[in-house]
């Protein structure tokens, strides 16, 4: 009984101590007592080999057990006592080497060996994986550097010079796979260094097609080999990536994205092929491969989450301009298009970008123009609230390179509702947007303003209010646009009325008084010009001093600007009353118009406007004198008998033309505006009678003397042989009491009865302008007017063309030669 009974026990300790090697602490065949760890790691400082084998064996089996003993052991100073036993025998050196790399999977043991006092130790561990033949010795020895170069200690290591080679070495026939896989750990780290780049293709061993090679038989190795890979490319060293080349790297790289069970890989293959698109030398040899024809295809459903980098590398393929061609025939732009069935701002932005540059081949463009390309586009445009790229400008950079390359375009923009869009962005979003966004907004504007089959569609008070608002822009880029805009609705009447209505013709000017920029100023002289076309317009510029802001500026700018001037000179023949307040002078060509005018007097105001003065009931201190010749209604005027009766008798009876005196003796009716200007009845008159005098008068000279004459006898005064003096107080009297009747300093010629040389002057250019004498009117100093005229003339066979001053004062119709010295003392010139 006692023996079966006996039996029995020690079978059931038996079940007891049997080891579960499923479980993660199966070795625990004796628990271990701290003292038994204490006394082993002393041991290893013993002098005799059997006891810190001994010792190295127990603290193996210890570690293997769990990661907390490594903890533990680390804590007690091992790690220092295994450094110090690597001169012994092999079979120490291998225990320790062993026991050294699972310690290093600790943290605390990894920050203990990157002392410098362990250096040396460390180069001793690297000159056994350089030389040592025992092949357990390399294998832990790999496992140590690999770990001990992740410490920031790897430029360390390569002062080594021979462990590179022997790492190459390693690669290219490696004892184990594990001894394989550090060493390409080790690789993977040291390519971080520019010295060691640069050393590689120095080396003999330094073969990439090995690499290729490996990475295709173990699978082990694959991800550190395409880490190597990735490392390589994105530094871009040029004779690496030379060497890459040479081995056809990238294609190489496609064949593993179009691989369905390296998915996982996809990714960092996506950034080897970027990275290497980096690089002159490698980035489109790749692009007439069959590989990459594949790879195209395979773009089209690729997964979302690689669709960005995807998308970068198409936009840095659609940048070489020297493949435009091929990529063309390869219909790359489909590709780069089928992005845009992605929901991502990011990847829509890069698709964009990348639409942009291949645009710049002119059949891509056309192909790209496509309506679902350009509804797309307006698609994003109006979308709100991304974080990136929230006024969606990448999209508007697209739309407005398509709008310039493809005049289809702005048809498209406008069947998908696309000047909504781009009026809201216009009036909404201008403090949004940035500068150059917003001018392309305005660049497209102007496109529909000057296709005449869609600027009706466009056309309207928000736009000019906008552009209007716009030309006073600090920003010259916006300025210019608008003023572009404006230019090009200048014809339109509803914007001339929106302009006039809101001060326009003030913005313009402040503008061109303000602007430094000579592009701006030269679209502002554009616009005056082109205004000047349509008269409401120009007597709102003219009444706006526009003519002395364009006299103000620099004379630098007027030379480089000709336009200036001619706008000038345009603005003097619209207005000669301006023209002769500027520059004292109307030429032969000048042909006095209605209302026209001249003040007589010290004037240093800005020049007054008739229209300005009526409707402000101004009167001037100086006088006026208008040349009105607007019809007298007999039926709607009052009766006002002859002013000049009323303030002087009758004319002389010497006057010789019989046809003066019966408009003296008529009793005139006509139109008194008091206080404003009034009609001219006489000076009609004058003009159909000076008619009648030169009908048959064919010699030149004798028309000028009859008009003289005529001027001198309606201007003559009662008193003809009166002295100087005595004509000076009759005429002040006279101008005075013209003066009180009609209300105003506004005085039509043809009330004169009396005149000195502006009067005269003035009438004498009135009525030759009427009877085809050609004369100029001429303001000297000192209140000193007269008329120039032209005379062909021939001397000694020679024939010329020479100036007379025509002389209204003495010598009644005498012909003054310019410069002689009776024409200089007339006209009082020194």
């Amino acid at each position: 009984m006692k023996s079966s009974k006996a039996k029995k026990n020690k079978s059931k300790s038996s079940k007891k101590i049997k080891l579960n090697e499923t479980s993660p602490n199966a070795i625990k065949e004796k628990p271990y007592i701290t003292k038994e760890i204490d006394t082993s790691i002393t041991l290893l400082e013993s002098p005799e080999g059997n006891l810190v084998l001994e010792a190295l064996l127990f603290l193996s089996k210890y570690a293997d057990i769990q990661r907390n003993n490594l903890e533990s052991v680390q804590t007690r100073g091992l790690l220092p006592k295994l450094l110090a036993l690597l001169d012994h025998n092999i079979c120490i050196v291998r225990v320790s080497l062993r026991l050294l790399s699972q310690l290093l999977t600790v943290e605390a043991a990894q920050l203990e060996l990157n002392q410098e006092k362990f250096d040396e130790a460390v180069m001793k561990i690297c000159g056994f994986y350089i030389n040592h033949s025992d092949v357990n010795v390399k294998e832990f020895s790999s496992q140590i550097l690999a770990t001990y170069s992740t410490l920031g200690k790897a430029h360390f290591l390569v002062t080594e010079p021979r462990l590179i080679t022997a790492i190459l070495k390693t690669i290219k026939i490696p004892e184990t796979d594990v001894i394989l896989r550090q060493s390409l750990e080790l690789l993977s780290k040291f390519i971080e260094m520019e010295s060691v780049r640069k050393r590689l293709p120095e080396e003999k061993e330094f073969n990439i097609t090995i690499l290729l090679e490996k990475m295709q038989t173990s699978e082990n190795c694959f991800p550190i080999i395409l880490e190597i890979f990735e490392k390589m490319t994105y530094f871009c060293d040029d004779t690496l990536q030379t060497r890459l080349k040479e081995c056809n790297l990238v294609e190489h790289i496609f064949d593993i994205i179009t691989d369905p069970e390296r998915i996982d890989y996809v990714v960092t293959c996506l950034k080897i092929v970027l990275h290497c698109m980096g690089n002159e030398n490698t980035k489109s040899y790749f692009t007439s491969s069959f590989e990459f024809l594949k790879f195209c295809q395979w773009i089209k459903t690729c997964p979302d989450h690689v669709m960005q980098i995807c998308a970068d590398i198409f936009l840095e393929i659609s940048k070489i301009d020297s493949i435009k061609q091929m990529l063309f025939d390869l219909s790359i732009e489909d590709i780069i298009l089928s992005f845009f069935r992605s929901s991502d701002k990011q990847v829509l932005n890069t698709t964009c970008d990348a639409v942009n540059f291949m645009a710049k081949h002119k059949y891509c463009c056309e192909k790209m123009v496509t309506p679902v390309v350009i509804k797309k586009l307006l698609e994003i445009m109006r979308r709100v609230g991304d974080s990136e790229d929230p006024e969606n400008e990448v999209a508007l950079s697209t739309l407005h390179y398509f709008s310039r390359r493809d005049s289809r375009t702005i048809y498209m923009i406008r069947t998908y509702d696309g000047i909504e869009v781009l009026l809201k962005y216009l009036k909404e979003r201008s403090d949004k947007l940035s500068t150059d966004s917003y001018k392309k907004v305005l660049e497209i504007i102007n496109m529909f303003v000057t296709n005449n089959q869609l600027q009706s569609l466009i056309l309207s008070p928000d736009l000019y209010e906008v552009i209007l608002t716009q030309t006073s822009s600090k920003f010259d880029e916006i300025c210019m646009r608008s003023l572009e805009i404006m230019i090009n609705c200048l014809n339109h009447e509803d914007f001339q009325n929106y302009f006039l209505l809101n001060k326009g013709s003030q913005v313009v000017a402040d503008k061109l008084s303000s602007t430094t920029n000579e592009q701006v100023v030269r679209l502002l002289i554009i616009f005056i010009h082109n205004a000047l076309m349509y008269e409401n317009l120009a007597r709102d510029l003219i009444y706006k001093k526009i003519l002395l802001i364009l006299k103000r500026l620099p004379e630098g700018v007027k030379y480089r600007n000709p336009l200036i001037q001619t706008t000038i000179n345009l603005i003097y023949n619209m207005c000669l009353p301006v023209k002769f307040y500027e520059t004292g002078r109307l030429e032969f060509t000048d042909r006095l118009n209605e209302r026209f005018y001249v003040i007589n007097g010290p004037w240093n105001e800005p020049f007054p406007f008739l229209e300005v003065l009526e409707l402000r009931r101004m009167s001037t201190l100086s006088t006026i004198y208008v040349v009105d010749e607007c019809e007298h209604n007999e039926q709607k005027c009052f009766d006002c008998i002859s002013i000049h009766t009323q303030n002087m008798p009758s004319i002389s009876a010497n006057y010789s033309f019989s046809t003066i005196s019966s408009v003296s003796s008529y009793q005139t009716r006509c139109t008194i505006n008091f206080g404003l200007l009034s009609h001219d009845p006489y000076l009609p008159k004058y003009v159909e009678q000076i008619k009648n005098l030169v009908t048959n008068v064919t010699d030149f000279e004798k028309k000028i003397q009859i008009l003289a004459k005529f001027v001198d006898t309606c201007l003559c005064g009662p008193e003809k042989n009166s002295t100087n003096r005595d004509k000076q107080h009759t005429f002040k009297l006279h101008i005075a009491c013209i003066k009180q009747k009609l209300g105003t300093n506004m005085i039509p010629i043809g009330y004169l009865r009396l005149g000195f040389q502006c009067e005269r002057a003035l009438l004498f250019k009135a009525l030759a302008d009427h009877v085809d004498v050609r004369v100029s009117l001429v303001k000297g100093k000192n209140k000193m007017y007269w008329n120039e005229v032209a005379l062909i003339q021939t001397v000694d066979r020679k024939t010329a063309l020479k100036m007379f001053v025509v002389d209204l004062m003495s010598n009644i119709g005498q012909l003054l030669p310019v410069g002689s010295r009776e024409c200089n003392m007339y006209c009082d010139i020194q």
